[in-house]
């Protein structure tokens, strides 16, 4: 199982290449709330990924 791809984009850009909420929801034109539930389903999504393979 993958992220998705609106999952990874936002997942990448705050955690692998470091900028805030605020600089992601102006590089990909979203709402700031937005990029946080992505952030928040995303972090969820891996949570599984990696229970998943246990």
């Amino acid at each position: 199982m993958r992220l998705k791809p609106k999952l990874r984009t936002v997942t990448v850009l705050y955690y692998v290449e470091g900028y805030c909420v605020k600089e992601v929801s102006e590089l990909l034109t979203l709402p700031q709330g937005t990029v946080k539930s992505r952030l928040a389903a995303a972090c969820q999504a891996l949570r599984d990924i990696l229970t998943e393979s246990e």
